[in-house]
């Protein structure tokens, strides 16, 4: 059996608390590149949510065509916080129509095309119908349960 002699210098090792370490300042300085704070001691870090970010963006436009811009980029994902948002959108510009104004904004065929295209699922639609008819009669039968999972997300 062959040994290495005394003389041979030594490798460091390094233990598990100095790998753990190490391991820690590489993902804060990766954090803090990101540009995120790192989470104070003691407290849970705090994710941004992209989607809660943006619903809180859409409730503070005015203009009714950033409101529709943004309807269309929303309107793709498919996230129960959206799904709500564009629903009570769509009830409250029908409410507005059947009080006898008319929608010139769009909005209404913007959310409610965004709601029948991404958010019903394709065996729960029904043609022949307006698109916001169609997600009202949808909305009726799964409305509950999509508030529900959206409560249950960061708002």
């Amino acid at each position: 059996m062959l040994r290495e002699p005394e003389t041979a210098p030594r490798r460091p090792s390094l233990s598990l608390s100095a790998l753990l370490v190490l391991a820690l300042g590489v993902w804060a300085s990766a954090a803090w590149r990101r540009g995120s704070d790192p989470p104070a001691a003691g407290l849970p870090a705090v994710t941004k949510d992209p989607v809660a970010t943006e619903l809180r963006h859409f409730g503070g436009l005015a203009d009714p065509s950033d409101r529709v811009q943004a309807i269309k980029r929303l309107g793709r994902v498919r996230d129960p916080r959206v799904t709500v948002a564009l629903m009570e959108l769509v009830r409250a510009e029908v409410a507005v129509q059947q009080a006898g104004q008319t929608d010139s904004s769009g909005m209404l065929i913007a959310a409610s095309y965004a709601l029948f295209e991404y958010h019903i699922p394709e065996p729960e639609r029904v043609y022949g119908v307006k698109y916001w008819t169609g997600a009202l009669m949808w909305w009726e039968a799964h409305g509950p349960d999509v508030r529900q999972r959206a409560a249950s997300l960061p708002q």
